[in-house]
């Protein structure tokens, strides 16, 4: 039985970590990504982990607060796949729940195993909140 892509909304759960495969119309082709929910949006935020330090370089550089790059070491929780991951929270992926939905339904975007818990999605909201390319309306939902 197919499913129809309003059945994956309630899989859709704030801190979990998904995969976007190449073919993904939307984020960074495969990177993980994190998800905050507010309202009826997703935000989802790329990961890297092979270049922690050359994006730290990066935004210092550009004058970013570097609390816009939180790392974060993996763990038994997180699961992260490298010791260490860098989130980047100037670029939020916005995204409907509907939409998401059709993302995980059409095998674009895929759940990983772990998640990030309430002090680590609290870094990530303060890493969106002290960005200067962040817009204010999504400042401001979170």
């Amino acid at each position: 039985m197919d499913l129809p892509a309003s059945a994956y909304i309630g899989t859709i759960d704030e801190g979990k970590m998904y995969f976007f495969k190449a073919d993904c119309p939307i984020g960074v082709k495969d990177h993980i990504h994190i998800c905050i929910k507010r309202g009826e949006t997703v935000l989802l935020f790329a990961t890297g982990s092979s270049q922690v330090e050359k994006a730290i370089a990066r935004a210092k550089a550009l004058g970013f607060d570097l609390n816009s790059y939180p790392v974060f070491l993996a763990d038994s929780i997180n699961q992260l796949r490298k010791p260490q991951t860098y989130i980047n929270c100037n670029q939020p992926i916005e995204v409907t729940h509907n939409n998401f939905a059709k993302l995980l339904k059409e095998g674009k975007v895929y759940e990983l195993p772990g998640i990030f818990e309430a002090e680590s999605l609290t870094r990530i909201i303060e890493g969106v909140k002290c960005s200067k390319l962040v817009e204010n309306r999504i400042k401001e939902m979170l």
